[in-house]
């Protein structure tokens, strides 16, 4: 495919000079409505990464334009994208992140619900919350475990539960996390 031939040559660029010259191949199949070529240009849209320059508004068509034609992680990194942008853009954000949290998406499920447990005013969206940091974890999403974990301990969306806390610390330590490991002294 167009994508996967355009990557190739961007990869084995040696400078963003060779890769911006290469990168037409993934903007043609992004316009062809290739998912994986939008979430590249997006992604490094988002970062500047790739010899792209940072460009949040390029960052979002392509996301849009992914996540129209399905695209999970698209959708995921339109949320996060918008959420960082704060005012009406954040609404959009969190949008965005709900959908992929019901998809399944991990990542957008531990954003989501660390948003609305540590950021939520209400006890019912901090309580929704926790939910989406016990589905994150269950999947073994390594920071929704740490984030479940300092919400059990804090209380914050539940009763404090410092048991349940001590378990998903571990198990996120288990799964590489840093700040679980180092809450454990590991």
């Amino acid at each position: 495919s167009l994508y996967c031939y355009g990557y190739h040559l961007c990869e084995k660029a040696q400078s963003d000079t060779e890769r911006a010259s290469h990168r037409h191949w993934i903007e043609r199949a992004a316009d062809l409505g290739e998912p994986a070529a939008c979430q590249y240009l997006g992604v490094n849209s988002v970062y500047g990464r790739q010899g792209m320059a940072k460009d949040l508004d390029a960052a979002c068509y392509w996301l849009r334009k992914g996540a129209s034609l399905g695209c999970e992680e698209c959708i995921y990194w339109l949320g996060r994208t918008r959420l960082d942008l704060g005012g009406d853009a954040a609404l959009e954000g969190m949008v965005s992140l709900h959908h992929a949290a019901m998809l399944g998406v991990a990542r957008a499920q531990t954003t989501l619900g660390g948003q609305m447990v540590w950021r939520s005013k209400t006890a019912q969206a901090q309580a929704d919350g926790m939910l989406w940091l016990h589905a994150a974890a269950a999947q073994g999403h390594a920071y929704g475990c740490y984030l479940l974990a300092e919400a059990l301990r804090e209380g914050r969306g539940c009763e404090a539960d410092p048991t349940g806390a001590a378990h998903w610390y571990q198990v996120g330590a288990d799964k590489g996390d840093a700040d679980c490991q180092a809450y454990l002294g590991l």
